[in-house]
């Protein structure tokens, strides 16, 4: 073996600027990994077994509620609220643009269940719909806590769905789950 020698001080110098930055850049690799970690992941379970129920299901309305344009909440571009459910502040009325309202007999057919997460706040569920009317369009329940004041899914989150066991479902005085989807 031959052992480096170092001929000067600034090799010595540039040798330590190097590995000084190589231990920054670590360092950084670490924080980046931890606050992945931290933060989570979202994850669409449609398919799982105690989605089976729900997902690909249509419902009946039997109360009219309004669906609003929301350009501001990522991934999604329709959201549902009703007076029980409003999102966000009291003045999303104001704020937001009502771009539908889904009338009483109306079909829903859910199409999406994700068990998302919403960072340091935890984990929920982002339950989504579309209509006759929006076929191809990504409407989401009032199914998320961080978004909504009062939930349409039960149980309410993924950590309470861990405790129980229970299988996900539509729990609310606006829908009724109908036994053919088209």
């Amino acid at each position: 073996m031959t052992k480096r020698t170092i001929k000067s001080s600034s090799d010595k110098c540039e040798m330590l600027v190097n590995k000084r930055y190589m231990q920054r850049r670590v360092t950084r690799l670490y924080i980046l990994l931890a606050t992945f970690l931290f933060i989570g992941c979202s994850s669409v379970v449609t398919n799982e077994p105690f989605v089976t129920e729900l997902a690909n299901s249509c419902f009946e309305v039997k109360e009219e509620f309004n669906i609003f344009a929301i350009d501001q909440i990522p991934y999604d571009s329709y959201i549902v609220s009703t007076k029980e459910s409003f999102v966000l502040s009291t003045y999303f009325e104001e704020r937001y643009k009502i771009v539908a309202k889904v009338r009483v007999n109306e079909t829903i057919k859910i199409t999406e269940v994700i068990h998302f997460s919403d960072g340091a706040n935890g984990h929920c569920w982002k339950v989504f719909f579309s209509t006759m009317n929006f076929p191809n369009a990504r409407i989401e329940l009032p199914s998320c806590w961080s978004h909504s004041s009062s939930l349409w899914i039960s149980p309410e989150t993924p950590s309470e769905r861990d405790k129980t066991g229970e299988d996900l479902k539509i729990d609310t005085k606006y829908l009724k789950r109908l036994k053919h989807c088209i």
